[in-house]
């Protein structure tokens, strides 16, 4: 599920940070932060962390088999924390994007639109994607067989 969820976001990352890193040019702004001198360098250092995150999470989906469950489940789980994002904190903070991505401060009711959109747009335009990759190249049935034990009765 976490691969069908971050992979597409974490490749981007990864792109933005490299090129910028090595010719100094912004493509989408994803890394900015890491070029931020008033950020912490320990802080920035840690995010390191999207540099191994795809290869690690692929090999785990190579060595382990890709669950094509994982995009049902991903989806739901979206839209969970999505729905509990915009009812339950407060628009100044914007997790998740829900209340849009300007920084500005949203009224709730007005952001509607914009949630229905992330519910629809991430499983059509990130996850789906990801899963039919994964489910082509990375699938072992074998792998994910329940295996049924006989009963001794």
């Amino acid at each position: 599920m976490i691969t069908v969820s971050v992979m597409v976001l974490e490749l981007a990352w990864n792109l933005d940070y490299f090129v910028r890193l090595a010719s100094g040019v912004r493509l989408i702004g994803l890394a900015d932060y890491m070029f931020d001198p008033s950020k912490s360098i320990f802080l920035r250092s840690l995010s390191l962390f999207h540099v191994v995150l795809p290869p690690l999470l692929l090999w785990l989906v190579y060595r382990l088999g890709y669950d094509p469950r994982a995009l049902i489940g991903q989806t739901v789980l979206c839209w969970i924390v999505l729905i509990v994002c915009y009812l339950f904190t407060e628009p100044k903070e914007n997790i998740n994007w829900v209340f849009g991505t300007a920084r500005r401060s949203g009224v709730r009711i007005l952001n509607l639109p914009f949630v229905i959109i992330l519910m629809v747009g991430l499983p059509l335009v990130i996850y789906l994607p990801t899963h039919l990759l994964l489910k082509r190249y990375l699938s072992h049935p074998e792998s994910i067989q329940i295996q049924m034990v006989p009963s001794r009765n």
